[in-house]
């Protein structure tokens, strides 16, 4: 999805103004440096490298776990250029921009990611800053291009003063992202974002993270990343309509509801999964995303617009209920009792579809037209 972007995250600092050791602190249901790693596999960069050093024994393996690579940097005692050189050597050939992100800097979100690709895809700039009221902020957003000038150069101000020098083809980008300038410098600033956190929900960078921990393939976390979206765009069209759905529990149940695929009875796996991390809303939608119960005299919910979104996503494509109908009579082989509950599920999302259908005024395709 990033094309040739990477994302370099620096982890080797010693964390000496907060007291604590900031990559490996609890955040959530994940860690410092992992939730950083989730904003950009979130955002669909996959090449992502964190540059460790001080405590680097305890970093990798968080890290790698996620089948994310390490790059040491030996010399980290010399201040956060030297992690900066580290993992830019660590770029292969292929990329021609690479994301820069301080490992304390958590909170940024994977849309502002995307925005910042988009802007930087469209304006041949040597550099795209995110900006949150008037205050340059990270991650960066860096051309290849002047490799040679950060290593051969002399920049007593490390980074930033050598960016400097090419403001004439840098790109400021107005986010509304207050991630871009938090950091967790102090110990009260970790206790902030704490509080900022959905602790009923997990974000979508959460979800990205937990995916990636629980060994889900990375065709599946595709796959969901479009159910959740096509759930994302149904359950905002409900809303339109009067409905009042919590979008982001779509959003995480829809990126989660295949969390244990190629397990037995994946949708009971992934709710015993989803319930131990403590989210029981979301688990009770993945224990259903395959079967479910719709009555007619409740509101809808978000549990059966997930159903409906599943059923909407074949794979990677998107697809209306009558070709979901042939391919999945064609799954049942002739096999009589499986075809009866595969009827009964194509009934359910029939049914739900009609529901939604009802109280948005338009029809299902109408509402997802214009690509995910």
């Amino acid at each position: 999805m990033s094309g040739g972007t990477a994302a370099v995250i620096l982890g080797a600092g010693f964390s000496s103004r907060m007291g604590w050791f900031k990559p490996l602190l609890p955040l959530g249901k994940c860690t410092v440096i992992e939730r950083a790693i989730g904003c950009f596999l979130a955002a669909g960069v996959e090449d992502v490298l964190v540059v460790v050093g001080y405590r680097a024994d305890e970093v990798v393996p968080v890290v790698t776990s996620l089948g994310i690579p390490a790059v040491a940097n030996p010399r980290y005692e010399q201040g956060m250029l030297s992690s900066v050189l580290a993992g830019v050597s660590g770029l292969g050939p292929e990329v021609d921009s690479f994301f820069l992100l301080p490992g304390d800097m958590p909170l940024v979100r994977p849309e502002t990611v995307r925005a910042l690709m988009t802007a930087y895809r469209g304006g041949g700039f040597g550099v795209v800053y995110p900006v949150y009221r008037g205050e340059r902020g990270h991650p960066p957003l860096i051309s290849t291009r002047y490799k040679d000038e950060i290593f051969t150069g002399n920049y007593p101000g490390g980074l930033r003063e050598f960016l400097s020098t090419h403001e004439d083809e840098a790109l400021d980008l107005e986010v509304e992202d207050g991630g871009v300038v938090f950091d967790l410098d102090l110990a009260g600033d970790y206790q902030d974002s704490l509080l900022g956190l959905n602790s009923t929900c997990p974000g979508e960078a959460e979800c990205y993270v937990l995916l990636r921990r629980s060994g889900t393939p990375r065709r599946t976390i595709e796959h969901s990343r479009i159910v959740s979206e096509v759930g994302r765009r149904l359950a905002a069209a409900v809303n339109r309509g009067g409905g009042e759905l919590n979008l982001d529990l779509v959003a995480a149940a829809g990126l989660l509801h295949d969390i244990a695929k190629g397990q037995q009875d994946h949708p009971r796996a992934g709710a015993e999964i989803v319930t131990r991390l403590g989210y029981q809303e979301v688990a009770r939608i993945v224990g259903n995303h395959q079967d479910i119960v719709v009555e007619r005299d409740r509101p809808i919910d978000e549990g059966e617009i997930v159903y409906l979104s599943d059923k909407l996503v074949d794979g990677l494509r998107v697809i209306d209920m009558k070709e979901r109908v042939i391919i999945s009579i064609g799954k049942a082989r002739g096999d009589r009792a499986v075809l009866e509950l595969i009827e009964k599920r194509l009934d359910n999302a029939a049914l739900i579809q009609e529901r939604v259908e009802a109280i948005t005024g338009a029809p299902v395709r109408n509402l997802l037209e214009g690509g995910l």
